[in-house]
């Protein structure tokens, strides 16, 4: 569960998020459009507009948490609750800051696998995550526990898979993942490492093949998505890679190599083309909302999306939707796999609810995640 803006992370990594109001793309070419499926079959699905309000303008991914929808903002108010509608706000939790009950950047808005009321926030840039509260009652998080990542690497994101255990994306050395104990503490890396060129430092590549990271709600699997490429690669648990899934499309990272304050990075070009930005997911399907687009030719929108490709957790694809009227940053899928919910960004904030499915009726619970 989670998604974002993701400013603070992929700042560093050059890939800011930023002048989302500039003018239509002057190259419609720059973006992968029904065309580039070589006639795989797409559905189109049409939202239904829930919220428009003027307080989403700041909003950056969208999450349920038990029956309740959650929204990351990443100004004045981090996490807003609305009731099952999705037309009225009924609590704000967390203010902007470096202490306790505060975030600087929420990023991944996530819940326990088989503990849907226990939810924890992931701040990006302090590294640390929060225990939230009862949703329903918006208490304080003033008391509300609290456990650093404790890694030499930069988190780029982060999951519980209990409420004494998590697992993060990173800069690691040596695994893909790194599991963390109750207390923050790294315990162990796991998977192989992002492969490569010798003469680029491991950070680098691991940035470039930085991504989404979920879990399976049933706790048994997890599920990468890249940013800038079209891998999503499925690992067990305990962190054993198990498969890659079949994406229609093939998009590779495209970076350069700089020094920025005596570290390797990576940076991003105009060339570089975003590959998927959030993941939703369920017992049965993984989510993955594609850009596809060209940062050189969209500026900010080349974070936002419109396609959705649908795998099961074998990695082979079932299904690809293109979202109609919105361009979207986040997005949550219901469990029963009924419904969608879509943050949109562009060209006007709001939260839209899509019917994935026409013969399933309205009502169901909705899970999936903020990042």
């Amino acid at each position: 569960m989670a998604i974002a803006l993701r400013l603070a992370a992929w700042a560093v990594c050059g890939a800011v998020v930023a002048d989302c109001t500039r003018e239509p793309p002057r190259q419609e070419k720059a973006a992968l459009e029904d065309s580039a499926y070589n006639g795989y079959p797409i559905t189109l699905v049409t939202g239904q507009l829930l919220n428009d309000d003027s307080s989403l303008a700041g909003a950056s991914g969208i999450a349920i948490i038990g029956d309740v929808p959650v929204v990351l903002e990443s100004r004045k108010s981090p996490i807003i609750v609305f009731d099952g509608t999705l037309t009225r706000a009924t609590a704000t939790i967390g203010t902007y800051g470096w202490d306790q009950g505060q975030f600087r950047s929420a990023w991944a808005l996530s819940v326990v696998p088989e503990s849907p009321s226990h939810a924890w926030v992931f701040d990006v840039d302090l590294h640390r995550f929060t225990r939230l509260p009862d949703l329903a009652d918006g208490k304080s998080l003033r008391s509300a526990r609290i456990v650093p990542l404790v890694s030499d690497a930069a988190i780029l994101d982060a999951i519980p898979v209990t409420d004494s255990e998590f697992v993060a994306l990173g800069t690691f050395n040596a695994g893909r993942i790194a599991f963390f104990d109750g207390s923050g503490r790294m315990v162990r890396e796991a998977g192989k490492p992002p492969a490569g060129d010798d003469t680029i430092a491991m950070a680098v590549r691991q940035q470039a093949h930085q991504g989404v990271l979920r879990m399976n709600p049933a706790g048994t699997t997890l599920a990468i998505a890249s940013r800038y490429g079209t891998e999503v690669d499925i690992y067990s648990a305990a962190g054993e890679f198990v498969t890659r899934a079949a994406s229609p499309l093939s998009i590779a990272p495209r970076f350069v190599a700089k020094m920025r304050g005596g570290y390797p990075t990576m940076a991003t070009t105009d060339e570089t083309r975003v590959g998927y930005i959030d993941l939703a997911v369920t017992r049965r399907h993984i989510y993955a909302l594609l850009s596809g687009r060209l940062e050189g030719s969209f500026g900010g929108r080349a974070s936002f999306g419109t396609y959705v490709h649908r795998f099961d957790w074998q990695g082979r694809l079932e299904k690809v939707y293109r979202l109609l009227g919105a361009e979207v940053v986040s997005i949550a899928v219901d469990s029963g796999d009924h419904y969608l919910l879509a943050l949109r960004a562009w060209p006007t904030p709001g939260i839209f609810r899509f019917q994935m499915d026409s013969s399933h009726q309205d009502g169901q619970s909705l899970s999936g995640g903020v990042r």
